[in-house]
């Protein structure tokens, strides 16, 4: 009977996977021996939004929210932080389970409350707090994890803003990962399972917190600094325990590592709600002497025409049809849309910032679009983000002047997968986060939905002929055969 093993490694950098390749023996034995690249992520690139696109084959417009918050209902300022309930669709776990395989999933975000799973368990993801008493499913595993790992269960790491001892920071997240892998290995030898799902957020809180001392050209880099090979270690940490696994796997178990973004310097934020201030299209009550959360403004819903939100830039229409006191209706809403595009696009010009604009019905399809953006931006490839406050004294903030956090996430995550239904088929160039749900149902021979946005990757035909050798054998045949 076939098995999987899914090894998700949040924020896991395709880039320094392939720099560092001779440092990481088990990661580079799954490339050489199965399929693997870069693997595209969602349009914004975030945490809870991405994991739920990898797990139902979906893009965000079927599930409902785009970053951590979710609008509630209809009103603008109404929001809460995503949770597992409010994915209603199927995920591959419901999938499989209804198909008689036992599912074990660790970790993956979003799931709080714990996901009930009929024939396997869950542990709750790092949106759990973690003063909460109820993070598994069956509840009873918990207290088995707890006397097993000797410990309470870990679910983030907590940094003190004001004064980061790196250090312990460091050790902080070597511990968050090392207790999952110590969790895996609890579920790998004490469950019956088909397909076991880990997600471990070390790989992404390493990249945010230590990526200005190692890449040379982040604002914030010092040549004179002690913590540059920290995200070298931690990933040379995560290979290391890859290995003992692979070393306990029998030859019918597939093993995946894959992650749902990558990670890069930040360099800047773009303070976007004080752009649309400035332009006329978020209009306050009063004005702010002070920095102030958009939650906390006293904003003037019946002038507003859009405002914004979200991880790199989501802007949102204040239209009629949703709020009622809206000040779009639907023939305004494309000539918004379009104008608002072009005023970034010429402002991010003028600065010689590259800009991408993606419009929401570019991007989302499904019952619950109209809770996601109307425009996101992506802007200098994500190493400028954006910031929901206002009023800042400029409409940038340099990375100096942000806090502790000096990552980004960048669009392309990491993908290799092998085993005995995968083909030595190399590195593939144009994979996405929605292949990763029909090539777990097919390994597992289950019939895929044809509602699933994403294609079986190891079914994938290999490209024999390229662009031109397809010209040239047109051209050559064409007399004899193809007119």
């Amino acid at each position: 009977m076939q098995k999987l093993i899914v090894i998700g490694l949040d924020g896991l950098s395709a880039e320094w996977v392939y720099q560092w390749i001779d440092d990481l023996p088990n990661l580079k034995k799954i490339i050489n021996n199965g399929i693997s690249g870069k693997l595209k992520s969602i349009i914004q690139p975030v945490t809870p939004a991405a994991w739920t696109s990898i797990i139902t084959g979906k893009d965000q417009g079927h599930f409902g929210f785009t970053d951590f918050m979710y609008r509630k209902g209809t009103s603008y300022n109404d929001i809460g932080f995503v949770h597992s309930k409010k994915i209603t669709i199927p995920t591959i776990f419901n999938i499989l389970s209804h198909n008689h395989k036992k599912v074990w999933t660790l970790g993956v975000p979003v799931s709080y409350p714990p996901v009930y799973i009929p024939n396997g368990g869950s542990l709750s993801c790092f949106m759990a707090p973690q003063s909460s008493g109820k993070i598994t499913s069956p509840e009873e595993l918990k207290t088995e994890l707890i006397q097993y790992l000797q410990e309470d269960i870990v679910l983030d790491v907590v940094i003190d803003e004001k004064e980061v001892d790196y250090h312990q920071l460091q050790k902080d997240i070597l511990h968050m990962d090392e207790q999952r892998f110590n969790t895996l290995d609890y579920i790998f030898k004490h469950k019956e399972w088909d397909l076991l799902f880990t997600v471990f957020m070390g790989t992404d809180r390493i990249g945010h917190y230590f990526v200005e001392f190692q890449d040379d050209q982040h604002p914030r880099y010092d040549t004179n600094n002690e913590y540059k090979n920290v995200i070298w270690e931690h990933y040379k940490y995560c290979d290391q325990r890859i290995g003992e696994l692979l070393d306990q796997i029998d030859d019918q178990t597939n093993v995946m590592i894959l992650s749902d973004h990558g990670m890069q310097r930040l360099e800047r934020k773009f303070n976007i709600n004080d752009w649309l201030i400035q332009k006329g299209y978020l209009v306050l009550n009063q004005n702010t002497n002070s920095i102030t959360s958009l939650a906390q403004a006293s904003i003037n819903w019946e002038k507003t025409i859009a405002w914004a939100s979200g991880y790199g830039g989501q802007i949102y229409l204040n239209t009629k049809e949703l709020s009622g006191f809206g000040t779009t209706d639907n023939e305004q809403y494309n000539m918004y849309v379009e104008q608002i595009s072009k005023q970034l696009i010429n402002y991010f010009n003028d600065m010689d910032i590259n800009i991408e604009l993606y419009t929401g019905s570019e991007l989302f399809t499904g019952d619950q679009k109209d809770k996601c953006p109307d425009l996101c931006l992506q802007i200098d490839d994500y190493r400028t983000l954006t910031s929901d406050r206002i009023g800042n004294p400029n409409l940038f903030t340099e990375s100096k002047n942000l806090g502790k956090d000096g990552g980004a996430h960048a669009i392309n995550g990491f993908i290799a997968f092998a085993g005995p239904q995968i083909k030595q088929n190399g590195v593939y160039d144009d994979m996405n986060i929605y292949d990763i749900a029909p090539t777990i149902l097919n390994l597992f021979q289950v019939p895929v939905p044809n509602h699933l946005e994403g294609r079986i990757l190891h079914a994938v035909e290999e490209e024999i002929y390229s662009a031109e050798d397809e010209e040239e054998l047109v051209n050559r045949l064409k007399a004899l055969y193809l007119d």
